[in-house]
């Protein structure tokens, strides 16, 4: 009797374990397609089944391990019912592996997690609607949706948009392979969003455009190809939004585009490279432009038009068609930092590194420009037309155009580094201006010496101020000798001058008379002596009074 009592034990183990095995774990369990009891679910793993779904493609390598299946037809009504089945707090339908063939949009309610397993989910299709897309309403937004790791490919029939969500806010969309749609991503009145790491190429309209949509981050993305009119990324209206470290190239139109109303946005460290158009074009207000890559762009590396309050800091300017930066009536601006070089591709020497265009109250500064080495060249390094109140300095500008440095044309008011040297041996004054007394009738000469700065690149201006007693013509001659200091040169290894002749003065105007001329050739470290003649002895000269020579000013970059 003792001896048979360890087999009783050991069999009566042996049949718990069998039942064990056997008995459903729950009411809710279901035998499994396959037919297979002993098979449970990828979701019956997790405790939070009911909040998980797997969904299997007639294609999916491990299909009869999902809890809906695909067969190749329709299959968005599949994925459909796994979504409506999550409970209304949300949760998860991850589409395995394989290609999902989609007749009508998958449609996400709040709270929904869609995911694939990366480039080996494809959601395909042959009909005309949205791959994704989730609609909320104004006041009624869906929120907490995420897409991730899936490919949309709209190639095989007419398909709108990849991902499109109206009125969705605090959302993600993430790790998406996009081609062959309209937009491959499109948000509309949706806030607080979050696209990043998606791969979006060859769609018929715009790769990621937001509309009218605030405080979204937009970054990382790669985003190519895309058609004539239609941009790599596009803001409408869409206010507070970042536009960070994307890569865009060989679109047909402009890569990043923010379009008038879409202020207080930043767009940074992108890389923007062969499109037709322009690089990014900007016409909003207070916006930030810092950290980007333009390069071989068709037009210009960077656009801005009509508005306050831009910042255009530490970009590069590459190899344009056009001008590396242009600005173009824009208002209370900075331009800071940035390096243009090898621009005007399109034309030599017809554009330049950077254009101010019809602007007003800006700061260009600290900005680095050089030729390059292409066979074509920027006409200059730094271009003001028309434009008022700028201040341009500390910008490295050495062979930076083929024409010239600096070319300033119809501008009033700019600041630029200057020497400014009162008349030394004054003699008389006008007013309380200390001053040389040009005597009317006399030849009378005054003399400066001038250092050339050590950052001087080219001069822009140099006058002696004068007063003038009377009107009429002034006869003047100028003359300059100079040498390269502390470097064996000689006082007067250079010379220059400009001959004697007549220029119109006003009474009582404080006078700027141009003696640039006789400055051709100057550079930096240069000691230039200054010799400037009134001839009022001569009968050209018809001031009829005193002149008043009080200074000297030499404007330069």
């Amino acid at each position: 009797m003792k001896k048979r009592i360890p087999w009783i034990i050991a069999a009566f183990l042996a049949v718990c374990l069998i039942v064990s095995i056997a008995v459903p774990s729950g009411l809710g369990e279901i035998l499994h397609p396959s037919g297979n009891p002993w098979v449970h679910s990828f979701s019956d793993v997790h405790d939070y089944r009911a909040a998980t779904f797997i969904v299997a493609a007639s294609d999916s390598e491990h299909k009869y391990e999902a809890d809906y299946f695909c067969d190749g037809t329709n299959d968005h009504v599949q994925i459909q019912a796994a979504l409506d089945a999550l409970p209304a707090s949300g949760g998860e339908v991850h589409l395995l592996d394989g290609t999902y063939n989609c007749a009508d949009e998958v449609v996400l309610n709040s709270y929904q997690t869609l995911s694939g397993c990366g480039r080996n989910t494809l959601l395909t299709t042959s009909s005309a609607h949205d791959m994704i897309e989730a609609v909320g309403g104004d006041g009624s937004e869906k929120v907490g949706i995420i897409v991730k790791g899936l490919a949309l490919d709209g190639d095989s029939g007419a398909s709108y948009d990849g991902i499109n969500f109206d009125y969705v806010d605090q959302s993600k969309v993430l790790r998406l392979w996009i081609t062959g749609c309209d937009d491959g991503i499109d948000l509309h009145y949706s806030d607080f969003n979050q696209v990043t790491g998606n791969y979006i190429w060859d769609n018929t309209k715009h790769g990621i455009w937001l509309d009218n949509s605030d405080h979204n981050a937009v970054t990382e993305n790669i985003c190519r190809h895309h058609p004539a009119t239609k941009n790599e990324i596009r803001l409408t209206s869409a206010e507070y939004n970042v536009v960070a470290n994307n890569e865009c190239y060989d679109n047909q139109y402009t890569a990043i585009e923010l379009q008038s109303g879409s202020d207080y946005c930043t767009v940074v460290g992108n890389k923007v490279s062969g499109s037709t158009d322009t690089g990014i074009d900007i016409a909003s207000y207070f916006c930030t432009i810092t950290a980007n890559v333009c390069i071989e762009n068709g037009e210009h590396g960077i656009y801005v038009s009509a508005p306050y309050w831009v910042i255009i800091a530490d970009n590069v300017c590459f190899k344009n068609g056009e001008n590396g930066i242009q600005l173009y009536n824009a208002i209370d601006f900075v331009v800071s930092g940035n390096v243009c070089t090898a621009n005007s591709q399109d034309a030599d020497v017809t554009y330049s590194n950077i254009c101010v265009d019809t602007c007003s109250d800006g700061l260009v500064h600290d900005n680095i420009c050089r030729i390059g080495w292409e066979a074509n060249t920027p006409s200059y390094g730094i271009e003001l037309d028309n434009s008022n109140r700028i201040d341009v300095f500390n910008n490295d500008l050495y062979t930076s155009g083929t024409t010239g440095a600096y070319l300033e044309t119809g501008c009033t008011d700019t600041a630029l580094p200057e020497i400014y040297i009162p008349f030394p041996e004054p003699d008389g004054n006008i007013g309380t201006h200390p001053a040389l007394v040009l005597t009317d009738g006399s030849d009378i000469t005054g003399r400066f010496e001038v250092l050339i700065p050590m950052d001087f690149t080219e001069l822009v201006t140099a006058e002696v101020i004068i007063v003038p007693g009377g009107t009429g013509n002034l006869r003047r001659s100028v003359s300059t000798n100079w040498g390269k200091i502390c470097s064996g040169e000689n006082y007067n290894t250079s010379t220059d001058s400009i001959a004697a002749g007549e220029v119109v003065v006003t009474i009582s105007d404080l006078a700027c008379i141009d003696i640039a001329d006789a400055f051709t050739g100057i550079a930096a470290g240069d000691s230039v002596g200054v010799e400037f003649t009134r001839e009022g002895s001569h009968a050209n000269d018809t001031v009829n009074a005193d002149c008043y020579l009080i200074g000297f000013r030499l404007q330069y970059v």
